[in-house]
This record gives C-alpha cells, sequence and structure tokens, in this order.
C-alpha cells in the first residue's frame, strides 16, 4: 500500500482510513513495523480508526531525515511503500520515488 510522512507535534506515517479498514486489524493495539531491516513497535490509537489513521514517533524521524525527506514542500509529503507482512507486522521503504 501507498503511505504518506506526516507532520504534528512529531513526524509519522499516515495511511489513511482505506488502507486502515483494509490492511489493519480492528483489534490490534500495536503494529510492529520494519524500518532499515529492524522492527519497531507502535501504538495505534483509538483515534486511528476515524480521525487520525497514521502511527508516530520512534525512529520515524530520523528515518525521514536519512532519507533526506525532512523538510518537503508544503502539501507534498514524501509517499512510501507500507507493505503487510504477518499479523500485524509491516515493512515501510523509500521506494516510490516520491
Amino acid at each position: 500500500m501507498i503511505v504518506s510522512a506526516w507532520k504534528g507535534a512529531t513526524y509519522g506515517i499516515r495511511v489513511g482510513s482505506i488502507n486502515a479498514r483494509k490492511y489493519f486489524n480492528q483489534d490490534w493495539e500495536t503494529i510492529e513495523v520494519e524500518i532499515d531491516g529492524q522492527f519497531y513497535t507502535f501504538n495505534l490509537s483509538p483515534t486511528f480508526w476515524t480521525t487520525c489513521s497514521d502511527f508516530r514517533g520512534g525512529p520515524i524521524p530520523n528515518w525521514l531525515k536519512k532519507q533526506g525527506l525532512i523538510p518537503w514542500p508544503k502539501g507534498k509529503p514524501p509517499r512510501f511503500e507500507l507493505v503487510p507482512l504477518e499479523g500485524n507486522r509491516f515493512r515501510v521503504s523509500n521506494t516510490t520515488g516520491k
């Protein structure tokens, strides 16, 4: 699935409500995301299912900086591929070229 970077109080990855419903289980309180070969755990807030379909913090800000993607042009956040693995595990990669 294609996702995008998000900036609020910290940086995150916006999944979007359609992807949230399609690829995520509402019983999950956390997900594990592989970033640069290492898995990190992210909490899914109750609003993930309604208004804020994103996960944030942890290594994401450093990963975005390492990729040279901070800052991005206003209204044009970088996009990534978030690949479902098994269960609540995913892999994010900067393969979209955007």
